[in-house]
């Protein structure tokens, strides 16, 4: 397998990989779709918008380039078979089966209260391809809908940047969907 870098790992199990995986998701209980609701999401300054390798919204710090960069924001709804996924700890549960192809892989749990309710964060780390990363994850429901929103870093830039995952994840609404940068 060709070398894919750290931070599209979750993005692998959804949509890249061999013909093997491909069909292995296809019958995964939960995927992740661009969001299709209406929501505002309120980014820092220093951050914008990007098509991902995927083709997909997500947020980098401006000066960082191309499809690659070391801290990545994604905001994504969460489909299910509500036959087999009937809570927020049934997603995360289900997630914390995904280890192929990573080394060193850890996970730690906290469930808390958000102004969406019961929200479940996680931070991971894990080795891929000789690169160490971090991501912490906050899954969430929001009108029936499950939603995640996930900061991927290194080690080395994860707490210059965690305060404006924070930012983001609190400013987060639903409504008319806009895009803005705070000032």
């Amino acid at each position: 397998m060709k070398k894919i870098p750290y931070f599209i790992l979750p993005l692998l199990f959804i949509s890249c990989g061999i013909q093997k995986e491909k069909n292995q998701f296809k019958k995964s209980p939960i995927y992740y779709t661009t969001v299709n609701t209406e929501y505002n999401l309120e980014l820092p300054y220093n951050w914008k918008s990007y098509k991902d390798l995927h083709n997909q919204t997500s947020y980098k710090p401006k000066y960082q380039k191309g499809l690659y960069p070391d801290n990545q924001i994604t905001f994504r709804k969460i489909e299910v078979d509500k036959s087999k996924i009937k809570s927020i700890e049934d997603i995360v549960n289900y997630k914390s089966n995904i280890k192929i192809y990573v080394k060193n892989y850890s996970k730690n749990v906290t469930s808390v209260t958000s102004r969406f309710g019961k929200t479940i964060i996680t931070d991971v780390s894990f080795i891929l391809n000789n690169k160490t990363s971090i991501v912490r994850s906050a899954y969430f429901k929001n009108n029936d809908n499950y939603y995640s929103i996930s900061f991927y870093s290194n080690p080395y830039s994860f707490n210059k940047y965690i305060k404006d995952f924070k930012y983001v994840f609190d400013n987060l609404t639903f409504g008319k969907k806009t895009t803005t940068s705070s000032k």
